[in-house]
């Protein structure tokens, strides 16, 4: 039997199989596309959670306590006389934020609500490309003359004070407050996660809480290239003042990309060889299908 004729063959086998033959291209259709698709929403949600870490700026950087250590740091290891000595000798900064949280009762009005507070400075909202709904986020006048004002996310916001915050006075752990502005509503996971949060000057929220501490300090570069330095310089100044080594850890957006990349195309590849498993196991499936079909044909033959 010469090539046309097993051509032949098999295009009448098809025909006389109409269903099975289409169930067969259907399965490895399927298979295909699913192949196909799990990659492609795997790099798809690699650049997307990439896009947002770029709106942010690929110029900040991070640095706090290392807690891998054995041994690790306790206590209070940042001070705002830190902040200001970084400030004076790393020339490439741009913006600095030290960051301390609590969770406190917040009462606004008749409501009253359990929330995340975030001490910082004036330099938080520009950092962090904040946009605001109504008034203003506080200055770093506003911090170093330790007013009591504060500016809302507009989730927590508008829970507290439905008609409108700015200029309503709050309540943080017997603390009473000015809303100074609402920024304009974050939302993260893709939209999943509203963020809740009330801002108020980091030297008002140390003042008022001896027991807290300023957890990390953030901050950012006015050129991306200098990150880096940037970031060294800032523990090398922490070492000095606190007369320690190894104590620090740093991070910088760029570094965070990275192992983002890394950890969603290694899951791309694990789900995609899950699916090309499933196509394989598929196409055996079809091959034993057709096998039977050639046992039954050779029978009939004789």
């Amino acid at each position: 039997m010469n090539l046309l004729e097993s051509l032949q063959v098999s295009l009448d086998s098809i025909k006389a199989n109409k269903f099975r033959s289409i169930l067969t291209t259907l399965g490895i259709v399927i298979g295909i596309a699913a192949v196909i698709a799990v990659i492609a929403i795997g790099q798809g949600g690699q650049q997307a959670i990439i896009a947002e870490l770029e709106k942010i700026g690929g110029n900040l950087f991070y640095v706090g306590l290392d807690w891998r250590l054995e041994d690790p740091p306790t206590g209070q290891e940042f001070t705002l006389t830190d902040i200001q000595a970084i400030k004076e000798q790393v020339p490439e900064i741009n913006y600095l934020c030290p960051q301390a949280f609590g969770y406190e009762q917040v009462r606004g009005g008749r409501n009253v609500k359990t929330t995340q507070i975030v001490g910082t400075t004036g330099d938080y909202a520009p950092m962090y490309n904040l946009v605001m709904k109504e008034g203003r986020f506080f200055s770093n006048s506003d911090d170093q003359g330790r007013r009591r004002i504060a500016a809302l996310d507009e989730g927590i916001a508008d829970e507290l004070f439905p008609q409108g915050a700015v200029g309503k006075q709050i309540v943080i752990g017997g603390t009473s407050f000015t809303v100074v502005g609402v920024v304009e509503n974050q939302a993260y996971l893709f939209g999943m996660v509203e963020s809740k949060m009330i801002y108020v000057p980091i030297s008002t929220w140390l003042d008022m809480n001896p027991y807290a501490n300023i957890s990390y300090i953030e901050g950012s570069t006015y050129e991306a290239k200098d990150v880096q330095k940037a970031t060294e310089k800032v523990v090398k100044v922490l070492e000095r003042r606190h007369r320690t080594e190894g104590k620090y850890m740093s991070e910088t957006m760029e570094q965070q990309m990275e192992m983002i990349s890394e950890v969603t195309g290694v899951l791309t590849m694990i789900i995609g060889a899950i699916a090309a498993i499933s196509l394989l196991v598929g196409g055996i499936g079809v091959m034993n299908i057709m096998l039977v079909s050639v046992t039954e044909r050779t029978r009939e033959i004789g």
